[in-house]
Order: C-alpha cells, then structure tokens, then sequence
C-alpha cells in the first residue's frame, strides 16, 4: 500500500520515481467493512530527450551551442566537454565508442544515480583510446535554457560535447555533438603592381579573433621569407623590394595566427611588369649633339641607362645615366663622321627593363642643299644655299672653269652666311660650282653642282650713256645721270622658258597646267606673298606645262612672251639680275634727245611697227621681236625701225611692256606699261604716250624687256 485518500478523490500525484521503470498501480475503493475489486493499470516513467543539438563556431575561441527541450519540469542543464583532437592538421582517424552515460543526482550533493536503462550512445573519438580524456563539467544552467556561448577553445582542435537535461530525481540521456575548432585561412589573395619595384597586396579575412596575419615572400627558385607581420584585420600590405637583386616573378603567402596557432597559407604570385621605354627619337642638334628622346612607361624607375655604340665598335654599356622620370638626353660628344647607335632601358636597382634603340645615326656633316645662283651682272654671280645644322665653322666653296681641274678650296664663308658673290668671272666661261660645310678638320660631303655660263648673245643689249633725253608729249628736258644697257629686244617665249626651268629647278616657283607662280617680296602698294607669273590657261600664252617640260607653241619662239603679269616680268629680271626700265628709262631709251613722236621719227605706216591692222602677216597678232628691220618677208617689205638714238626696236607697237613705275594719280597700285602694243591704232604707240594696268593682270598684249645698270 502506497498511501491512502479521502472519499471522492479520484486523482493522485506520484513523486518519487525515477525514470526509466515501469510502475504498476492498483487503485481499491474500501470503507471500514468492505472494499473492491482493485483497479490496476501501470506506466513507464521517461525524462524528455533534449534534441536538435547543434554547435556553431563563433570565432577562434568560441563556440555556440543550442538545442531544443519539450520538457516543462527540468530544473537545469548540465554541459560536459572533452577533447578528442588537438591537430585539425594532423591525420587523426575517426573512429566510435559506446559509452554508457554518467548520470549525477543534483538534488542530493551530486550523488550518483543508477539508471536501470541498457541503452548505449555513439560520439566520435580518435583512435588512440589511451589519449581518451574525461568528460569535464564546464556549465550548468537554468531551466529552459536553450544555448551556451562555451569561449575558452583552442583553434585546430576538435571538442566533443554532451548535454544532459535534470530535475530532483531523475536526469535525461545525454545528448552528443562534436566541434572542430577551423582556423579559416585567408582568402582571395590578389598581388598589384604599383610601379617597378612596389607591390600591394591584398587578401580577405576569414577569421575572427586572431592576433595578426604573417607575410611571406618568394623571389623566382628562392626560399620564403617572413617579410612583415600585420596586426589583427590589416589585410594590406605595401611591399619595396628596390634593393633586391634582377628577378622576373614574384610569390607571396599569407597566413592567420594567434599565438602559437596558425592558419593554412593563401598564395599567389605575380610576373614582374617592367615595362621598357618606348617611342625613342634623335635629333641632331648641332655636328657633334644628338639629342634623345623618349616616352617613360614605367613607375618608380631608379633611372634610366644608356649604352652608345659607334661604327663597327662594341657597345659602351651604361655610356650615360639619367634620372627617374627623365625622357630627354643629349650627347654632347657625338663622334662626328661616323655611324651611331643607342639604346636605353630603365632600371631599378639591378633590374632592369627592355631596350629600345635609335637604330644607326648617320653622323655625317650635313651637306649644303639647294645651291643655286641670280646673276648681279656681266661679270658676277651670287651663290646661294640652305643649311640647317648648327656647329659648323665655315663653308667652303669649291669652283672649277671649263675643262680645268677643281680648286677645292676657292673662297670660304663664315658658318652663318648661306650667300657668296663672284666678282671674277670672263664673258663665254663656263663657271662650275660646289659648297660643303667644315668643321675643324672634318668636311661635309658636296652640295648639288651647279654651272653658269654669261653668253652674251643670249641676250643682245643697247647702251644708253648718262645724259639728257626729251621727256612727253611737250619734250620737256630731262636728264639721267648714269650709263645703262637695256635690250635690244623684247624678252621672247624662247628666252622666258629658258628662266621657268631654272626658277623651277632652283624653287623659285610652283607649275601647275594654268597657272605659274611664285613669290614677290613685297612694295608700297603690294604686300609679301604668292601671285602668279604667267597665265597658262590662256591659249594666246603659247607656253604650256605637260607635267614634265614647259613646251611652245611652234613658230612662236621668237615671239615676245606674253600673258605675263608685272610680278612675272618683275621675278625674270630678279633671277638674272637685271631690272625693269622705269619709265624714264624706257622713254630716253625709245627717243634719246629727238623729240621724235616714235623712236625713228614722226611718221607711221605699216612696215615700221605692228599695231591693229598694220597689214603685217602676221595680222592681228604679235610678229617675232625685231622683225621690223628692212627685210622682205615673203613679199611683205618691212622698214628698218629701230629706235635712231640706241638702236632699239620694237618700242612702238608689237606689246606694252611693263616698267618698273607706278602710274600714280587715280590708279596709285598700277604699273606702267609702255610702247602699246598690237591692238591698238598708231596714235597710241606715241613714245611718250602713258599705259598701265593692273600689275597681278596679264594680257596677249602684254610683254617686257630687262634693263642692267654696270
């Protein structure tokens, strides 16, 4: 008999079992006389399994356990720990044990209970039983607990874990997990190459709680070595490594640690970038300066170095050595006359990048180019040169007459005159000429050859002395001071081919198949600049450009050019060194001290002059320059005209010929052209009678003819 209760209760409280057993009750109703049958029923008592038992590592030392209990009558929890391996590293096996559970009475002193219960548990344990150590209380906890942050571990090791669940009398079974304490390597290393010799590196960090981060390095085949030892979470790290030695890749590792503990390595490597210079160039400064330049590709170079090599020699590594940043250096020794060479390449303490050369310098003296030559008069002709090489000391001029042999060394000029005169010249020689530039002892090779031959039958001239001469319409008296010559016949299409092929060959002006032109250096009315010579488009010009070679028309050589504008007639006179008449000039030329109305007298008719319907074969058009000399032209008898003075002719009619005057008044800007020409009547053709024009103009009645001054 358990106990007794009063009549009408029907519900009883067992306290005092334990779990685990079975009970059997019988319940008898009784009185004082009498009592029933009993009433028997029985029940296994249990203590609820603590479930979903799980552990989470928080960091390197700690570690969050929880679970889940239905249960409403535990008074507390029980936690026990043991290690099962210390070396996450090692290569420990797994392997099981059955343990049967420990249960302790914590409602007397901790008393041990005896459970009646067969049943056994499974947990992992390393092989070696002789290492199994004790499980070992590290927390109890109140009722309806349902985690424990357990922060006394050691990174690498393994932890095995057991929970138990008690109240006065009973305890549960002991729930099992395990916990292997990961100390996570870094991550995602990544190497950035900040300039040639600086490297940053970078890496995540996957672990909480530890003490720094050790960093390694590799050079190429070596061995690595403990660089630097960042602090907790610097995941940094600026590597110089400028006073190494040449390598071409580079390797870092990093791993986690906390005192003696470490992590696995995070590796990664990197080739060097060194980039070379590039875009080298030279410029040859003066005969013995070169000078270099070249565009910096890299970062944080030392500097940059120079190797020189001359002719067949050996290269003179590190010749010259700049500064970082430097993309400019100039050898102010330049072998001169020789063949050079250079490379450069940046370095960075004994690394270095590619080269990049100049290829080979021809070091030569530079020649002398474009020589060429006006004339100034009968007996004297002005060189000329271009030179753009800075250093020299002079210019040497070498000349050579007819078939004699060269002298080298003529007449010399200083190194900043590109203009000679030879003042000693005989009419019907012919003159070569050759410049080269000299310094010191060494001589440029020669500039283009040019000859020169004053034949006086190219052009046939009349002399005019100084003196007085009747000027207009009322022969008023006038008087030019000085001798000089003007031709006895207007320029021909013939003779001004002969100057476009000169001035072309010498630049003095451009061709196209209408136009020539060239420069004119400017006066009081026209500025500088580019104007046309002669008008090729039109066909009354007879002169043609192929593309090649001037042409002219046939039978019109000796004919006097025209469609030529003042600044035409103006650059033939400059190219030869003569000039144009003024007016004057031309006027006392054309009447002398007559007071004649034409150069022979004051009377006109058709076989004296060409003028609009003279009657000349060749009307209305030009005729050939000086035809107007008493011969019979195929039964056109012509009277000899030349002016009775100088013996000019064709200075009335034929073509207006420019001079070197303005005509003033209302058309300030526009040249004189005298002489009429073939479209106008007789009455124009007056000597004194005054035309002009437009000098950039040019016509089929527009000519000229030169004038020199001795």
């Amino acid at each position: 008999q358990l106990t007794t209760v009063n009549a009408n209760i029907s519900n009883f409280t067992d306290t005092a079992l334990s779990t685990s057993n079975r009970y059997y009750y019988r319940v008898i109703g009784a009185n004082d006389e009498n009592q029933t049958e009993p009433l028997i029923n029985s029940i296994r008592t249990t203590f609820a399994e603590i479930t979903n038992f799980q552990i989470e590592q928080q960091n390197l030392f700690s570690a969050l356990l929880t679970w889940t209990h239905i249960c409403s009558y535990e008074e507390g929890y029980i936690i026990e720990r043991r290690e099962i391996r210390s070396e996450l590293a090692g290569n420990s096996k797994l392997s099981f044990e059955k343990i049967k559970p420990k249960q302790q009475d914590k409602r007397n002193n901790n008393k041990t209970l005896t459970s009646e219960s067969n049943k056994s548990y499974f947990h992992t344990e390393i092989t070696n039983s002789n290492n199994l150590r004790d499980f070992e209380e590290i927390a109890s906890l109140p009722a309806n607990s349902t985690n424990y942050m357990d922060e006394d571990l050691i990174p690498t090791y393994s932890y095995e874990y057991r929970i138990q669940a008690y109240s006065d009398y009973n305890v549960s079974d002991y729930s099992f997990q395990t916990c292997d304490m990961i100390f996570p390597a870094p991550s995602n290393l990544f190497i950035n190459q900040d300039d040639v010799h600086t490297f940053t590196i970078t890496w995540h960090d996957n672990s909480k709680g530890e003490e720094g981060f050790n960093i390694y390095r590799r050079i190429d085949e070596g061995n690595y070595d403990l660089i630097n030892i960042n602090t907790a979470n610097d995941t940094r790290y600026t590597d110089d490594i400028n006073t190494r030695e040449s390598f071409e890749t580079i390797y870092y590792r990093v791993n986690a640690f906390t005192g003696s503990d470490s992590s696995d390595y995070v590796e990664c490597s990197n080739p060097i970038d060194f980039p070379a210079p590039s875009d080298l160039t030279y410029t040859k400064l003066t005969i013995s300066s070169i000078q270099l330049d070249w565009d910096d590709n890299s970062n944080g170079e030392d500097g940059f170095k120079i190797d020189k090599k001359v002719g067949t020699s050996a290269w003179q590594i590190e010749y010259a050595i700049v500064n970082e940043n430097t993309e400019t250096w100039t050898d102010e020794n330049a072998e001169i006359n020789d063949t050079l060479q250079y490379r450069i390449y940046a370095f960075s303490g004994n690394n270095s990048s590619a080269t990049v050369e100049t290829g080979e310098i021809d070091n030569a003296i530079t020649d002398p180019e474009s020589l060429f030559y006006t004339i100034i008069d009968i007996s004297s002709i002005e060189l000329h040169w271009r030179y753009n090489t800075v250093g020299i000391d002079s210019f040497v001029i070498a000349r050579k007459v007819g078939e004699n042999i060269w002298n080298n060394n003529f007449a010399s000029v200083p190194y900043d005159e590109f203009d000679w005169i030879d003042y000693n010249m005989e009419p019907e020689e012919i003159y070569y000429y050759k410049v080269r530039a000299k310094y010191e002892s060494y001589y440029s090779d020669y500039s283009n050859e040019v000859m020169y031959c004053y034949t006086m039958s190219l052009f046939e001239w009349c002399e005019v002395p100084a003196g007085n001469y009747t000027w207009g319409q009322y022969d008023e008296i006038q008087n030019i001071p000085y001798d000089y010559y003007i031709m006895k016949y207007e320029v021909t299409s013939e003779q001004y081919i002969a100057y476009l092929e000169e001035a072309l060959s010498q630049e003095e002006i451009t061709v196209t198949t209408s136009t020539v032109e060239g420069y004119y250096e400017g006066d009081d009315e026209w500025d500088p600049g580019i104007y046309e010579f002669l008008d090729l488009n039109d066909s009354d010009c007879r002169i043609e450009w192929t593309g090649s070679e001037f042409t002219i028309d046939s039978g019109y050589e000796v004919h006097p050019v025209v469609e030529v504008t003042w600044f035409g007639a103006w650059a033939f006179a400059e190219h030869y060194g003569f000039e144009l008449p003024t007016e004057q000039e031309w006027e006392k030329a054309a009447r002398g001290i007559t007071g004649y109305d034409y150069p022979w007298g004051d009377n006109i008719d058709g076989s004296m002059a060409n003028y609009f319907n003279s009657g000349d074969p060749f009307d209305n058009g030009t005729t050939p320059t000086g035809y107007y000399n008493g011969q019979n032209y195929s039964g056109f008898q012509t009277t000899d005209s030349p002016s009775e003075t100088y013996g000019v002719y064709d200075m009335a009619g034929n073509v207006g010929e420019w001079c070197d005057s303005f005509y003033g008044g209302s058309f300030p800007s526009s040249r004189i052209a005298r002489g009429g020409g073939w479209v106008y009547g007789a009455n124009n053709l007056h000597s004194w009678n005054r035309g002009g024009d437009n000098p950039s103009n040019s016509g089929y009645n527009l000519g000229f003819r030169c004038l020199r001054i001795p």
